[in-house]
């Protein structure tokens, strides 16, 4: 019985774990990005999480006009990379796009699934209150 408690126990806290690395990862990602890329990337992106679900949420993409679509996070395992899946719809057309990406300090780089280019933004500071 002792045995069976420890084991029950332990993938408890896996479990708590992984949900603080969920949470950990929506939070890096959540916010303003702005890139200087080319005209058929994204120059600007932000991400709002989900409240129930720290992976999804739904993104604002800016490129030759302002877009809105979904994004979800799955986390890397064993130490692969996290992946990043932005869905968005142009007319009746819906396009899913997947991307390798990191957050480090400031910076998101978002590679296309199976490699290439990297793609970087810079995190859009946040507008400054006025004073009286």
């Amino acid at each position: 019985m002792k045995k069976i408690f420890t084991l029950f126990m332990a993938l408890t806290l896996l479990a708590l774990a992984g949900c603080s690395g969920a949470n950990r990862i929506g939070q890096q990602l959540a916010g303003s990005w702005e890139g200087s890329l080319g005209p058929f990337e994204f120059k600007a992106m932000e991400f709002t999480p989900s409240e129930s679900d720290p992976l999804k949420g739904k993104v604002n993409l800016a490129g030759q006009s302002l877009l809105k679509g979904d994004y979800e996070i799955v986390p890397g395992g064993r130490g692969g990379p996290d992946k990043l899946r932005i869905t968005y719809s142009v007319a009746m057309f819906s396009t899913s796009r997947t991307y390798d990406f990191t957050v480090t300090k400031d910076t998101l780089t978002l590679t296309a699934e199976g490699g290439g280019t990297s793609l970087n933004y810079t995190r859009k500071a946040a507008a400054a209150g006025t004073t009286s």
